[in-house]
């Protein structure tokens, strides 16, 4: 049987009340880690940003670097922080809504699914098609058909902003997911090759070009240990804040 962990920011978020789930508070799991000691549970992120740096941020770094299961993952924020960065994600999904929209679904702006669940009826297949490929409690799905493929934004939807039936069928939601058996999220792609430079920033008649582009690419998570100064000199010369980035010091510092 899973063990289940709700995370959340304030207990007004998910009350204990709401699941049979134990509902934690962020803080709580950051800083008591033997509460976890010999288990392995799988983390519910609930909290009210997936933002780089947010607390929702480091509970799933740390949930990670401890070994438990989490939804959602930090890949799926950072794939999620940018379009660029879930494209390939976007064929699959028109295709769902293509065959959702040849059956008949009616025609919205905006689907919200919770837990693989779609508020509204007609798009089940699409619903099951996202989650597949983020797993996150909560997500909205803009339908534009000047879009490629449909699909306008795919966004992350922090759970206390749920009011009313929305919330009702959010809870019904995870109710009905964490009763269940939890399959194996989408593959991705593994990268085709990787690449190292050392640069010689005193060499003469350097062109550092090449190096701003790289750190324009919103497709290429950028890694640095103690990034602050990094930054500060890459803003001054080429005029850019290097996006996504992962500092490895902030990382260590919750694990």
């Amino acid at each position: 049987m899973t063990d289940w962990v709700v995370l959340v920011e304030s207990a007004n978020d998910i009350s204990q009340a709401e699941t049979p789930h134990k509902v934690l508070k962020v803080s709580d799991y950051i800083t008591k880690p033997a509460l976890f000691s010999g288990r392995r549970p799988y983390i519910l992120n609930l909290c009210r940003s997936y933002g780089y740096q947010s607390e929702g941020y480091y509970a799933s770094l740390l949930a990670e670097a401890r070994g438990h299961r989490v939804s959602p993952s930090v890949q799926t924020m950072v794939e999620l922080s940018a379009k660029g960065l879930y494209r390939h994600a976007l064929p699959d999904l028109g295709e769902r809504l293509r065959e959702a929209r040849a059956k008949g679904a009616p025609e919205i702006e905006r689907l919200f699914v919770a837990f693989s669940k779609p508020e509204t009826p007609g798009y089940e297949r699409l619903a099951r098609e996202v989650s597949d490929w983020f797993r996150v409690p909560a997500l909205e799905v803009e339908l534009d058909p000047k879009s490629p493929h449909g699909i306008g934004r795919v966004r992350m939807v922090p759970p206390h902003k749920l009011k009313g039936e929305r919330r009702d069928f959010f809870l019904e939601a995870m109710q009905a997911y964490t009763s269940g058996r939890i399959s194996e999220p989408k593959s991705k792609a593994p990268a085709k090759w990787a690449l190292a430079v050392l640069v010689d920033p005193l060499a003469d008649g350097l062109d550092l070009a090449p190096f701003f582009d790289l750190m324009r690419d919103e497709l290429i998570v950028k890694v640095f240990h103690a990034a602050r100064q990094d930054v500060e000199i890459i803003h001054k010369l080429g005029n850019i804040i290097p996006v996504p980035l992962f500092d490895t010091q902030v990382a260590a510092m919750v694990c």
